[in-house]
């Protein structure tokens, strides 16, 4: 990859000319969807599965390079990779990819916990590759991205309240469920998400609490939390709570933002403006197209793959969420 080489998504271009990119978890429900909005976009030099009769069953392998698994890429032209595999495969083959001067865009998390961080911030210096970026969607759905611009409108902000709630019917099945695979409930999972949001809100956190519960025994016994609620305090006397649940009677997700002088709320679709009296002063609402979102988000990326100074901040970012995660993890076992 040259320095400066343009791999910006851009529409009427060639195949030559898109960007080389390989797609890992190509079968997946993920890898699947990513494929959709892409393909027009990238020039796909290879689909990784090792599930190969859904890989054959989902592309044409008189199209495409259909491979198992990551062993054999030495003949394989790219530049980016995506990988949309369960959290415990992510590392090994990340840094595998970062060492061979790949730009690769992974799910979240980033890792686990402070060891994994570690290990990414040796590699990264090792190699002098910060192509790595760690997909996380809610700060490229507009509502969010855009509320952020009419904070002044409510005052000096003291408060926040962050609920985020799935009607999920039954226990958590699959990877999920399993602690040496997914390493943490709720908060790895939904959580993870929310703190990105926050943190792109709110600077200095000073103190962090939480308390966690279980809906199923076999969760418990897997030490996986299907609830948490988290107390944070920042600097500037902002002080606020992050409610998550996983197996409640409805779907919820509403950032509350309170100030002197009015509060916001805002939604995935919509963010409304209060004034102290309840008064509505504005409310905006966006048709989401969930594939454009993510297209912008890829689109993003791919534009700020040679700036040095976003990438930094982008991985310092994800260290510091998953460093937090650990922390609440540690303090919840130690009082539990």
């Amino acid at each position: 990859m040259k320095e400066n080489e343009d791999l910006a998504l851009k529409n009427d271009s060639s195949e030559d000319e898109k960007p080389k990119a390989i797609l890992i978890g190509a079968a997946g429900h993920q890898g699947k969807e990513y494929f959709k909005i892409l393909k027009e976009k990238l020039n796909f030099k290879a689909l990784i599965d090792n599930n190969l009769e859904l890989l054959e069953k989902y592309y044409d392998p008189k199209k495409y390079v259909l491979l198992p698994d990551i062993s054999d890429l030495s003949t394989i032209d790219f530049d980016i990779a995506l990988i949309c595999l369960p959290h415990y495969l992510h590392k090994d083959i990340t840094i595998s990819l970062l060492s061979s001067n790949k730009i690769v865009i992974k799910e979240k998390p980033l890792g686990f916990n402070s060891s994994d961080v570690k290990d990414y911030i040796n590699i990264i210096d090792e190699y002098s590759n910060y192509n790595l970026f760690t997909i996380v969607q809610r700060n490229f759905n507009p509502s969010f991205n855009e509320s952020r611009n009419y904070l002044n409108t409510i005052g000096k902000i003291y408060n926040f309240s962050y609920d985020y709630e799935l009607n999920f019917e039954t226990q958590t099945t699959g990877w999920r469920a399993e602690y040496n695979k997914s390493y943490g409930g709720v908060l790895m999972d939904m959580g993870y998400h929310v703190l990105d949001i926050i943190f792109s809100f709110f600077k200095g956190l000073i103190s962090v609490y939480a308390v966690n519960s279980f809906c199923y025994d076999n969760m418990k016994n897997e030490d996986l939390e299907d609830s948490i609620n988290i107390i944070m305090k920042f600097e500037n006397d902002i002080s606020g709570t992050i409610n998550i649940n996983r197996h409640s009677h409805l779907k919820k997700e509403i950032f509350t933002i309170r100030g002197d002088k009015g509060i916001m709320e805002i939604h995935p679709s919509q963010y409304i403006i209060y004034n102290r009296k309840g008064k509505i002063i504005s409310n905006k609402k966006y048709e989401l197209n969930q594939d454009q979102i993510k297209y912008s988000m890829f689109d993003f990326y791919l534009n700020h793959i040679n700036d040095k100074n976003y990438l930094i901040e982008h991985f310092k970012n994800h260290c510091n969420i998953v460093l937090i995660i650990e922390k609440i993890y540690r303090q919840l076992r130690k009082n539990n």
